[in-house]
């Protein structure tokens, strides 16, 4: 048996049917970026069911209302696609909501339901750059430069921030060096491409030149050094906790640990040809001494072959002579044969950085020379 089911009964079926059975959902946020604690924002993205807008219509309105502490412009990227943009990218330490408006509608005038209320935070004070690159070779009273997200509070890096020493088993404390410091290091940018590439990655396309705007731009840049000299031939790691913060309280978020290795002692080495490993120096190939870090040349221009009949001056080896460094000089062949020279260098010789030569107690280094072979 079959029952007909005729129209006034099918429209009162319909009217108890919620309006989602029969496909046409309410509108609804469906998507929004970024949320939780984000680095780097420069946009904010939500994405809705339906179309929301006539798309290309000027007097179309901004489906939210923003609390941030800095200001964007929105814009309908389509008819379901809102963005926020700011002007650059967005600081850490800040918080930053957006509530749907009051009886929002779609373009086809049903009222938006769900979620209205959506956020995010810029989290505390990561590191966003770091001068020297992670992985390099530092020196033993190395100054870090460190650009994090926000305005770092100093007390918590100085409590937290700290060396670990390969092979110590305690880890060496910092200090946070002056603002002025820091500054002069920062004031290489025109000259120096590291600090420029450092400063474009913190965010910094060009330091201001008015002293408040300045001050600013640098407010999340601390320069830190290990409070103990790094010993030579280490490796270190310089430690950044996640108990860092910024001065309204937003952690670091996790912890970051940037491995380095410290260079090499200071020192030279005299090498010379021999025809077997116990015999003297060959007088028809020339001497070369060598150093483990760059001397100034005209500190390298001194050091002397004393020989039997005289001394002799080095030939500079490195480069160009516009250059005013050397890592290695040599004494041009044929050398005195049949008896010993010495090497003398310049008393109190330092290298580039102004290091003691660490093997000073070698020079003058005596060298004994053989016989010219027979052609």
């Amino acid at each position: 048996m079959f029952i007909r089911l005729r129209g006034p009964f099918l429209a009162g079926l319909s009217a108890l049917l919620p309006v989602a059975a029969f496909g046409v959902a309410t509108p609804q946020v469906t998507g929004f970026t970024p949320t939780g604690s984000a680095e780097n924002v420069r946009q904010v993205t939500a994405k809705f069911s339906a179309p929301m807008v006539q798309f290309g219509d000027p007097a179309a309105t901004d489906p939210f209302t923003v609390d941030c502490p800095v200001k964007g412009e929105g814009r309908w990227a389509d008819a379901r696609t809102w963005v926020y943009d700011y002007p650059a990218t967005l600081p850490g330490g800040l918080k930053c909501s957006f509530t749907v408006r009051p009886g929002l509608a779609s373009a086809t005038g049903q009222v938006l339901t769900g979620q209205t209320r959506f956020g995010f935070d810029t989290g505390g004070p990561s590191i966003r750059a770091i001068l020297p690159y992670e992985g390099s070779e530092v020196e033993e009273n190395q100054t870090f430069l460190i650009a994090v997200n926000g305005t770092p509070d100093l007390a918590s890096v100085q409590r937290g921030a700290a060396c670990a020493v390969d092979g110590i088993g305690e880890s060496i404390a910092v200090d946070i060096l002056p603002q002025a410091t820091r500054d002069k290091l920062l004031e290489q940018a025109g000259k120096d491409w590291p600090v420029r590439g450092f400063l474009e990655r913190a965010g910094i396309e060009e330091l201001a030149t008015e002293p408040k705007a300045r001050a600013t731009q640098l407010a999340g840049i601390v320069a830190l050094k290990c409070r103990r000299a790094l010993p030579p031939s280490h490796d270190v790691a310089l430690l950044w906790p996640a108990s860092i913060r910024t001065a309204n309280g937003f952690s670091a978020g996790r912890d970051r640990r940037l491995g380095y290795s410290v260079r090499a002692p200071f020192t030279a080495r005299a090498q010379c040809r021999r025809v077997n490993p116990d015999a003297g120096c060959n007088p028809v190939e020339p001497v070369n001494v060598s150093f483990s870090a760059p001397i100034l040349r005209e500190d390298a221009a001194k050091i002397r072959l004393v020989t039997p009949k005289g001394e002799i001056a080095p030939k500079l080896d490195d480069g160009d002579e516009r250059s005013n460094i050397v890592s290695s000089v040599s004494f041009a062949a044929p050398l005195p044969a049949a008896t010993t020279v010495r090497i003398a260098l310049p008393a109190g010789l330092k290298d580039q950085s102004g290091r003691a030569l660490a093997n000073a107690d070698r020079f003058p280094l005596d060298l004994k020379v053989d016989e010219a072979p027979p052609l």
